[in-house]
């Protein structure tokens, strides 16, 4: 085997580290309670570190009032997404509630949009006609209340996790014009 140099070596530098935090991440990030969630956030977590996004940081707070000290604090916060997996709101229990920087109010530096991301699985979402009910029910009040809402389905997160992840970074983004 020959010993790689100059451009070739940097590539096999490169994807040896990503490989690694992979790993790393795959391995040691609880951010859920199901493959699909921990996929979920693991990707948005991946558009952020390697700069595949205008955000570069992903800010994951244990509870509501850490969440609600970082909206107030946050260092840097046009380019940082606070992200809560399993947040209580009201009376539902949500995969993700995802809060971006809207700068649209000129003036009013700290307003922050809120995104409700469901990472919905074959086993939990929409078997029956009553559940699919329940979800369409649930997604009316959180929109009522101000919340976006995006449904991800089991299968298109493990078809391309980045896509759906994208998607997300994407509504953040809109929040700037």
């Amino acid at each position: 085997m020959s010993k790689k140099f100059g451009f070739e070596l940097l590539h096999q530098q490169v994807v040896d580290y990503v490989d690694g935090e992979l790993m790393w991440m795959i391995n040691e990030r609880e951010t859920g309670d199901s493959e699909i969630e921990k996929l979920f956030f693991l990707a948005l977590l991946f558009r952020t570190q390697f700069g595949l996004t205008e955000y570069v940081t992903l800010l994951k707070p244990a509870d509501e009032a850490m969440e609600s000290r970082l909206m107030c604090d946050c260092p840097d916060p046009q380019v940082s997404l606070i992200v809560r997996p399993q947040a209580q709101i009201g009376d539902y229990r949500v995969d993700f509630l995802v809060h971006a920087l809207s700068i649209r109010s000129p003036g009013d530096n700290r307003a922050w949009r809120r995104l409700v991301v469901e990472c919905d699985g074959h086993n939990f979402h929409e078997r029956t006609k009553e559940q699919a009910a329940k979800d369409r029910a649930r997604d009316r009040w959180l929109t009522s209340n101000d919340y976006d809402v995006f449904r991800f389905t089991g299968s298109e997160l493990w078809r391309n996790p980045m896509a759906c992840a994208e998607q997300v970074t994407d509504w953040a983004v809109k929040g700037w014009f």
